[in-house]
């Protein structure tokens, strides 16, 4: 946003929005499992954080976990953070361990009980970020991130 300020201009940073340089906004969820965690506990490795949901209808959203993440998990395992937050609260904690068994896929699954994708900035669906190793977004808002690019965003980050 930006506000004429005299001869000048003021440049407002939107504060709680996911913009690349800003430190990520932190939150706490409890995941498909009932465990609790918060982005914060993952600082000293970069997190990819997915904003999703779990529906059948959401094409982007099964190509972005199988084509993208997926191999992104199983090339950067234990070094990197994956994070699906399913937007859709309609969706339920079993829904999401169903999808997580169909795609394989080990990482975090959270519903968004909280509001993180308005901290973010996010209002639909199939859309990533990088978060660095001190908490910081490195790369995003992206809509369905490829693989290449993330993991050029990873390289950068020493990973």
């Amino acid at each position: 946003m930006v506000l004429a300020a005299g001869f000048g201009y003021l440049i407002v940073n939107r504060l709680g929005t996911g913009n690349p340089g800003s430190l990520a906004p932190d939150f706490t969820l409890v995941d498909s499992d009932g465990n609790t965690f918060s982005l914060s506990q993952f600082r000293g490795r970069p997190v990819v954080l997915f904003f999703m949901t779990s529906a059948d209808w959401c094409q982007p959203c099964k190509v972005e976990t199988r084509d993208h993440l997926r191999p992104l998990y199983d090339a950067y395992g234990s070094r990197i953070q994956i994070i699906s937050i399913e937007m859709l609260l309609e969706y339920s904690n079993a829904d999401l361990n169903a999808y997580k068994a169909t795609y394989g896929t080990p990482w975090i699954y959270a519903r968004d009980t909280v509001g993180v994708a308005r901290s973010y900035g996010v209002a639909t669906l199939s859309i990533g970020f990088v978060v660095n190793q001190s908490g910081y977004i490195r790369y995003g808002p992206a809509a369905d991130p490829p693989y290449s690019q993330l993991v050029s965003v990873l390289q950068t980050l020493g990973v």
